[in-house]
């Protein structure tokens, strides 16, 4: 199953409680994650019901989660994090959302994502 990379954290959950709790009741099924898809192994039954499940948690987080990709100049990447990252946290408590700045310098993408109020 194709899925884009950045939902893979919201599939899984925190300590991996998502993904147990769909695979919980399917103890002969396996489900993998590679970057821009999710494979599982098992049975058919087993597997058709993962999928499912999966199908359905994918379409509840795109209802909730917004995901952005901003282009910004490698220079002002300082200026957007600000001194002790002040800039930063002051813009993910405004807008409620998720900013990742990748720290290489060839990156000039910044990931936004978070409720669709703060993202759009």
């Amino acid at each position: 199953m194709d899925v884009v990379n950045w939902l893979h954290k919201y599939i899984i959950g925190k300590k991996c409680t998502n993904i147990k709790y769909m695979t919980q009741d399917l103890s002969k099924v396996q489900v993998d994650f590679t970057n821009e898809s999710i494979k599982g192994e098992g049975s058919k039954a087993e597997i058709h019901e993962v999928y499912k499940k999966l199908k359905k948690m994918i379409d509840n987080i795109l209802k909730q989660v917004v995901y952005k990709e901003v282009q910004v100049n490698f220079a002002f990447h300082r200026h957007l994090i600000g001194k002790n990252v002040s800039n930063i946290n002051r813009f993910k408590e405004d807008i409620k959302s998720l900013i990742n700045i990748l720290s290489d310098n060839e990156n000039e993408v910044v990931h936004i994502e978070g409720a669709f109020e703060g993202v759009a």
